[in-house]
């Protein structure tokens, strides 16, 4: 018989042992808490859906929790959940929902820059490109000018050989020198009376 009474005595600490689970009030309540189990005592708060608390210890129809702020008390456990309430997910949901809105227009808006960068740098390519194309035309011509005056010299090379050129203007330089000693000779003569100087 002091065993039966015993037992409530050591089954405590055991209850006391029991790790804290986490549980939300309800979707669309206010659940009141209170000093004492069965909505006795002073009421200490009133927790709205979706509240976080943290459940210390259960008897029967009650429950002793504890919320984020540190306040402890009594609740109904049946308006207790260890699932999130919808109202909750479909907040988080919504917010999550919202970031990803921001997210994607603002990979739009970096596409949409990459698109128009895109679209300068080929322009700008087609630009060089004529560009390139015209300057390799143009060279073309330089080229084809180039040859026709080779061909030109060359064939003027062809004609009179650059040894007989220099020895005709050679001749013609000496014929002019002499020619010219000859006449200033005729002057200076006809000038003194036939004599030389």
């Amino acid at each position: 018989m002091n065993v039966i009474r015993l037992l409530p005595l050591l089954l405590l600490p055991l209850s006391m042992c029991v790790s804290a689970e986490t549980a939300w009030i309800t979707d669309k309540l206010r659940l009141n808490m209170y000093e004492l189990p069965a909505s006795q005592g002073n009421k200490i708060a009133t927790l709205t859906t979706g509240t976080r608390v943290e459940i210390i210890e259960r008897q029967r129809l009650y429950a002793k929790v504890r919320t984020p702020s540190g306040l402890v008390g009594w609740v109904k456990g049946a308006y207790l959940e260890t699932v999130k309430p919808a109202t909750l997910r479909l907040a988080e949901l919504q917010a999550r929902h919202r970031q990803v809105l921001r997210q994607l227009a603002e990979l739009r808006q970096q596409f949409n820059q990459l698109n128009r960068e895109t679209r300068d740098i080929r322009a700008t390519r087609m630009a060089e490109r004529a560009k390139l194309k015209s300057a390799r035309e143009l060279m073309q011509q330089y080229r084809h000018q180039a040859n026709s005056l080779q061909q030109k010299l060359d064939s003027m090379r062809a004609s009179l050989p650059l040894g007989w050129v220099l020895g005709l203007i050679t001749a013609a330089l000496l014929i002019g020198l002499i020619l010219g000693y000859m006449l200033y000779d005729a002057r200076l003569r006809k000038r003194h009376g036939g004599f030389r100087l």
